[in-house]
């Protein structure tokens, strides 16, 4: 192989004298330099490696051209942002160094084995006597990996940083990446040493109505649409129809990625490095305002036209829609806080209410619905402040945070009634009866949705009907009625399915497993639960497939699947630790002391007992009377085992953090006592 560097070349005409100079060949006088490379390479057999053409890719296309065509044993391998263009041509885009998938948990020995960390820490250890790959480190390695996208240039110069930083500074630092990262090697090229030299490069190759789509682009967050950047970047020049066209070129010199999506739609994004850059480039431009502006439009009525289908047979398309923008509207949601407009944030916040549910989004959606609420609250009683401050009782009661809810609850329900809001008095009532079963106050429960139910039919409204049903159902059953729970529930379910509202028809499935647990039929509880998971699965409803998953787990236990009760326990607890679900947390803990119990590790069982009573204390929400029926008979093998050493063991669960809780609940029991006969 030959390999011929054209990075230092200015001038076109020097490409054939650069080829001739590797391959040793002399002008002759009176032919022209690239007939006398035909000439002499006709015969030969030969790789030739024209390295970096982006600058020169017409006088390269034409010299590569030519020798294919008149010298049959030559073969070129060219290194350029954009194809050269010519007949034969194979395009072969060389990807970035590999990285570990987001949120992937690994050791330091496997995280060693993706590229992008092995060059990142073979070069700091070269920058810093004594670096090496920690699990203290491990994560700070992964995020500067990540958000420089395993680019090896940009990789070289954050780890020569590593002299002067922490890898835990550098990761924080990264906001920052063209003033951090200079100082590449002396004996590379100009554009080669600091990373914005090498972005620089590239931009000053695009024609002028390129460079003026790029900055714009850097307007979006971790991706686009055809459709996005058609109406967020046209304008000032660019017209709509002319937006794929000149997306198409940047694609082609490497400057935008085009990746496959979800439903066979192409998402664009920008490498993060070349994002930072275009947002500079933006800034500068005095187009930001705009452009932010058009970017927040574009996203906050995609928010509002997904709402209504968020629970129909079309919500996987919209969830699917939702998650993929789901930084776009992040960044929306900050852009109407800066800007204090509360009126439009609390829209869009309650328009994606559903799809904060179903994802598991509670803590996210409790602190932007907050924030927008504490912003807009001197701006009078409306509809919309009643309605978000509904949605920050359901995410404040999710999250254990009992008196944030029932306050939050209250003010809405008096804002509705002061308005003679009938519509909007129901769902109040709906709320507060949601936040008394919580509570354990099951017959105020059942009262309060009780008269949200008669206001919803008086006004026809069959969706709320269909929702208050349900959650009557459950609050009527574990007020010990479960006769009247299950008519209820059989018609909500009826009505649920009418309505193709899935969610319902789940939740009510799921329900109607609790009553049939209740009077102790296990096999139709069975039965529903798993129908109710396969429901849940379906649609990617993380707090419902946790919950479902624990319920199968008590099952499971009672017909002495061991192995079994403790994967569904397991699956439970983590998602209700992902998603900061309190009270399934709270299941999955006491599903596992059962568990724990059963197999002999008595002390074990206690901790997990004790750590899951101080969460229920802490966050008002306990167990209702037939669980702890249920709980203390699985119990009473390790209580009668421990005796006065229950209540030590207990203690220490206590004494446990909500984090060293799950985690403690995940590792095997260090002891077996064997519980007494």
């Amino acid at each position: 192989m030959w390999l011929v560097e054209l990075a230092p070349l200015a001038d076109p005409a020097l490409v054939p004298q650069a080829v001739a100079t590797v391959l040793g060949v002399k002008e002759q006088a009176g032919q022209a330099l690239q007939a006398t490379l035909m000439e002499t390479l006709r015969r030969k057999g030969l790789l030739l490696l024209l390295d970096n053409c982006e600058h020169l890719l017409d006088a390269c296309a034409r010299l590569a051209d030519a020798l294919l065509r008149s010298c049959s044993g030559v073969r070129i391998l060219a290194t350029s942002r954009e194809a050269l263009g010519i007949a034969g041509e194979a395009a072969y885009r060389v990807p970035s160094l590999s990285l570990p998938a987001p949120g992937a948990m690994m050791t330091a020995e496997g995280l060693a084995l993706f590229d992008a960390i092995r060059l990142f820490t073979e070069r700091a250890a070269a920058a810093r006597s004594g670096f090496a790959l920690t699990a203290q480190n491990a994560a700070a390695v992964v995020h500067v990996c990540r958000r420089l996208d395993g680019i090896p240039l940009a990789l070289e110069l954050a780890a020569a940083r590593l002299m002067a930083l922490s890898a835990e500074q550098l990761a924080a630092r990264l906001d920052q990446c063209f003033r951090l990262l200079t100082g590449g090697s002396r004996t590379a090229l100009p554009r080669q040493q600091t990373l914005r030299a090498t972005v620089d490069w590239s931009y000053d190759l695009l024609a002028e109505r390129e460079r003026r789509l790029f900055p714009r682009l850097a307007v979006f967050v971790d991706g686009w649409t055809l459709e996005a950047a058609e109406q967020v970047c046209a304008g000032d020049g660019i017209e709509p129809d002319e937006v794929l066209d000149l997306l198409t070129r940047l694609i082609e010199q490497s400057l935008v990625l085009a990746e496959e999506g979800e439903g066979g739609t192409t998402r664009y994004r920008l490498l993060e490095v070349l994002r930072q850059f275009g947002r500079e480039k933006l800034a500068a431009s005095g187009e930001a305002g705009a452009l932010y502006e058009r970017h927040a439009v574009f996203y906050q009525a995609l928010g509002e036209e997904a709402e209504p289908y968020l629970l129909t047979p079309d919500a996987n398309v919209w969830q699917r829609r939702l998650q993929a923008e789901h930084d776009n509207v992040r960044a929306v949601l900050q852009h109407w806080l800066d800007r204090g407009q509360a009126t439009q944030g609390l829209r869009l916040a309650v328009a994606l209410r559903h799809y904060w549910y179903v994802r598991g989004y509670f803590a996210e959606a409790y602190g932007w619905v907050r924030d927008l609420l504490a912003l807009s609250a001197a701006r009078g009683e409306t509809p919309l402040r009643a309605t978000g401050l509904f949605s920050l009782a359901q995410w404040a009661g999710e999250l254990g945070e009992a008196a944030a809810a029932e306050a939050a609850a209250r003010e809405g329900t008096a804002i509705y009634r002061a308005l003679g809001d009938a519509g909007g008095i129901a769902v109040g009532l709906h709320q507060l009866g949601f936040i008394a079963w919580e509570h354990g106050e099951y017959d105020q429960a059942r009262r309060l949705m009780e008269e949200s139910l008669a206001i919803s039919r008086r006004l026809g409204d069959t969706a709320r009907v269909t929702s208050t049903l349900c959650w009557l159902g459950r609050a009527t059953n574990y007020a010990g009625q479960p006769v009247m729970a299950r008519r209820y529930l059989e018609e909500g379910l009826a009505l649920a399915t009418q309505l193709e509202h899935r969610r319902m028809v789940a939740a009510n499935t799921e329900f109607l497993g609790e009553v049939a647990a209740f009077i102790g039929d296990d096999r139709e509880a069975g039965t529903r639960f798993a129908a109710a998971l396969a429901l849940y699965e379906a649609f990617g409803d993380k707090p419902g497939i946790g919950t479902v998953n624990t319920y199968l787990g008590r099952i499971a236990l009672q017909r002495g699947d061991v192995e079994g009760a403790r994967r569904r326990f397991r699956t439970g607890l983590r998602l209700a630790q992902e998603i900061g679900y309190r009270k399934r947390l709270c299941d999955a803990l006491e599903g596992l002391a059962a568990l724990a119990a059963t197999e002999g590790h008595a002390e074990y069982a206690y901790r997990l007992i004790g750590a899951a009573a101080a969460l229920r204390e802490s966050s008002r929400e306990p167990a209702a009377p037939h669980e702890r029926a249920w709980l203390e008979r699985q119990l009473a093998p390790a209580r009668a085992a421990l005796g006065d050493r229950a209540a030590m063991a207990q203690a220490e669960g206590r004494a446990l953090t909500p984090e060293d809780a799950v985690a403690y609940a995940l590792e095997a029991p260090a002891t077996t006592v064997n519980p007494s006969p």
